[in-house]
């Protein structure tokens, strides 16, 4: 994916930093060079003329855009493990497996590059990249069958020291001790933080679904839980009002309805191809033994 990609080629270029090299730079930054690289660097620069690099910076003043280089990756990261499901963690543990020593996993190599990272533009040892999170278990996705989808409800109001997220409300909004948290720099957004605001069963098409189901499952699920009185039908008020609010407002609306449903039934992981084969698979298995 486009993720190991960038991070194959953030790799690639900062492979020939190690670290006798840059005690190397740092030395000659820090005007510490011994006699003979100093006379060195003065014919290099004497060759390049007008093209000289400017020589009052240091590996030091890099540290903001490091910041931002290891934050954005690990963020990708946490994003990318946030949408596997299972059959995407059970491949990659046999890719890891089978692949033995000769190809490092995804995590020990961007664990390798932070610290190749932080000690290229002196971070300081405490320093890390992103606070620790809540893993959540794979028992959350059983739970999309009966219509709950607990990975995309709103986050709880963040009030933690340790945390660089700005104080939300129950309903995910910044509160106003939030933003003045973000004017005077005790606190800043989060990509990772951007929850979806809806119902998740009506939202757009995922990469891994084929649309044809989606719209399939999703109208059959309508149907069975309006059957069923699992779900109130929509209020007709509120259907003509739905004209005339905005998108953000109808999501909310969504998101509420949502919220309040305790039991629903939801088809929809039926439009991922990964969970029919499987399903088929099982129907298969259970007949043969059976």
């Amino acid at each position: 994916n486009d993720h190991t990609r960038s991070l194959a080629l953030v790799q690639r270029v900062l492979r020939i930093y190690n670290k006798p090299l840059v005690d190397v730079i740092n030395k000659i930054v820090n005007k510490k060079a011994d006699a003979v690289t100093q006379t060195l660097i003065a014919r290099h620069e004497e060759n390049l003329g007008v093209y000289t690099p400017p020589n009052d910076w240091k590996l030091s003043s890099c540290q903001g855009d490091a910041i931002i280089l290891l934050e954005e990756i690990f963020m990708q990261h946490r994003k990318r493990l946030s949408e596997m499901d299972i059959i995407d963690r059970w491949g990659e543990k046999i890719d890891i497996l089978f692949s033995g020593n000769a190809v490092m996993n995804e995590e020990a190599a961007m664990n390798k590059l932070a610290a190749q990272i932080q000690y290229l533009v002196d971070l300081p040892l405490d320093y890390k990249i992103l606070p620790e999170e809540t893993r959540k278990t794979s028992w959350f996705r059983v739970l999309r069958v009966f219509g709950r989808d607990d990975a995309n409800d709103q986050p709880k109001s963040f009030d933690n020291s340790w945390s660089t997220t700005p104080e939300r409300g129950p309903d995910g909004k910044i509160t106003d001790r939030g933003r003045k948290q973000i004017a005077v720099g005790l606190r800043k957004c989060n990509p990772l933080d951007v929850h979806y605001i809806g119902d998740p069963m009506l939202s757009r098409v995922k990469s891994y679904e084929i649309g044809a189901l989606v719209d399939l499952t999703v109208g059959l699920s309508n149907y069975l839980n309006t059957k069923l009185g699992l779900v109130p039908e929509a209020d007709s008020a509120v259907s003509e009002e739905g004209d005339d609010m905005d998108v953000r407002q109808k999501l909310f609306l969504e998101m509420q309805r949502y919220k309040n449903t305790i039991f629903r039934i939801n088809l929809r992981f039926l439009a991922d191809p990964r969970n029919v084969i499987l399903l088929s698979i099982i129907f298969w298995f259970v007949r043969r033994v059976y």
